[in-house]
């Protein structure tokens, strides 16, 4: 909740000080309405942190305070390892604007030398990596890793979907398209802060359709986009009362939505009927002493059932054999709740050939537990 708080907090100051206090104010609104961020605000997730890293890095940038944005970017990086991409935009952009005579007057080394800073801890942070662990990176993520156009194209779809249409952001979206044609009459707008922010928009999705993509992952984008169009809404001379007019009418669109648009997904609210379907599925597992069975279960239920300072786990007695839903063949329970990809071979196998024990629901979410009747003749003829 602090880094959350501070993320608004520093959208607001940020604004204001290149641009003005109506742009932060109206950043601020309409941040803190946005689903993604009220869900991620109360999530012991790296997302929130990573943005907050980056809108602090954003401002630093633009107001040339390089040392205390060699801190920001280097915690950015140091939170989750592929916001290097921002690093390496914010060098990139350095260097392009030294094309321009004024950009190159006010060169100093020190100020490359803080923007490539952030790479080379990152590079000496993965050669300790290395000799630790014998890898350089995360190896289940590089298996997700997509080139082939249709892959890339859906993951594209997707991510703009989710940035700029769903949970009321259409709305948004048309009056950001507005905003920009009024940019261009503006000559006495700095177009810095916007070409920065679209250029890392475009590298960070660039990045990330090509790598493991989850929904949440576009927070920091979701900020970014919202900071760019309450940067030039605030500085357009119209009437103050007809500007927060509608700034009012985007919140309240976008708070109607992220109160009654609910998923399984962790980017919305709907998540509590989530969390409380797997509670009631290690509760069943607890009551039903299955601690000892061999258990193949879908990927939140692992840390539920394996971590006890998640909450979940009630009793004294851990769980001792839980699997991946990978090994399905090979355990006596198979167990899977919404947020598991239900067109999955494992789900219809088990509903094909295993016998369905319990079902659990709460409005959208749902968990089921399977047991696998062949498992002691399996494992039999295995042994």
């Amino acid at each position: 909740m602090l880094f959350s708080i501070g993320l608004i907090v520093a959208t607001y100051f940020g604004l204001k000080k290149i641009a003005n206090w109506q742009a932060g104010i109206f950043a601020s609104v309409l941040i803190s309405v946005q689903s993604m961020f009220l869900a991620q605000s109360i999530f012991l997730l790296p997302e929130m942190l990573v943005t907050l890293m980056f809108v602090l890095s954003y401002f630093f940038f633009l107001d040339r305070k390089f040392l205390a944005y060699t801190i920001t970017s280097t915690l950015m990086v140091f939170t989750k390892e592929t916001s290097i991409v921002f690093a390496i935009t914010f060098g990139l952009f350095y260097l392009i604007s030294l094309l321009n005579q004024s950009e190159r007057e006010k060169f100093k080394i020190t100020h490359l030398l803080a923007l490539i800073a952030p790479g080379l801890i990152y590079i000496i942070f993965l050669l300790l990596h290395y000799m630790a662990f014998k890898v350089v990176f995360y190896g289940e993520h590089l298996g997700h890793i997509a080139t082939d156009w249709n892959t890339v194209l859906d993951k594209t779809n997707h991510a703009m979907s989710m940035l700029f249409v769903r949970y009321g952001r259409s709305s948004i979206s048309v009056f950001a398209l507005l905003s920009l044609v009024f940019l261009f009459f503006r000559k006495d707008i700095s177009k810095k802060p916007v070409l920065l922010a679209i250029l890392s928009f475009l590298t960070y999705i660039t990045f990330s359709v090509y790598n493991f993509y989850t929904q949440r992952y576009g927070l920091v984008v979701l900020v970014l986009f919202i900071i760019l169009f309450a940067y030039i809404w605030g500085q357009i001379k119209f009437n103050l009362y007809i500007k927060s007019g509608v700034i009012l009418i985007l919140a309240v669109v976008c708070l109607g939505k992220t109160l009654t648009n609910k998923s399984c997904s962790d980017t919305d609210l709907g998540y509590v009927e989530t969390i409380k379907v797997h509670q009631e599925i290690v509760r069943y597992c607890e009551q039903n002493q299955l601690q000892d069975e061999p258990l193949a279960v879908s990927f939140n239920m692992i840390f539920n059932l394996n971590d006890k300072d998640l909450g979940y786990v009630t009793g004294t007695k851990d769980f001792s054999d839980v699997k991946s839903w990978k090994f399905y063949l090979d355990a006596k329970y198979f167990i899977y709740e919404s947020t598991f990809n239900q067109d999955d071979p494992s789900v219809q196998y088990a509903k094909n050939n295993y016998k369905l024990i319990k079902s659990f629901s709460n409005n959208h979410a749902s968990g089921y537990i399977f047991e696998n009747l062949a498992y002691h003749k399996n494992n039999e003829e295995n042994k």
